[in-house]
């Protein structure tokens, strides 16, 4: 599977599959790929069979079922990314810092 959709277009794929009952149908309807449908569907349906119950849950265990650690961790690491932007323009004013000088240090420390 390529790009991660979005908690709320992965929510929208189980909603139209449950109303279409087809992966071509739905993957159709979203514009999506049938391969990808087909992706989504498989991990809810590895933890409920009826993928309405999915819908019910909370917005934490339906991250859990639909992310897996390895995606943990590339959101972890924007989440730091993103702490350190306010830092960095800050860094940015000052004489003889670069952006070029900036990366390379948040390369060596990632």
């Amino acid at each position: 599977m390529g790009k991660l959709k979005r908690m709320d277009q992965v929510k929208d794929i189980i909603k139209t599959y449950i109303a279409t009952k087809s992966l071509k149908a739905t993957a159709r309807q979203l514009r999506v790929s049938k391969n990808t449908v087909r992706e989504y569907v498989r991990r809810g349906q590895v933890i409920q069979d009826d993928l309405s119950e999915l819908l019910r849950l909370s917005d934490d265990e339906f991250l859990a079922i639909f992310y897996d650690a390895k995606e943990k961790n590339v959101n972890q690491r924007e989440a730091y990314f993103l702490t350190k932007v306010d830092d960095w323009i800050k860094e940015l004013r000052r004489v003889g810092v670069t952006k070029q000088v900036l990366w390379e240090e948040y390369r060596l420390e990632h």
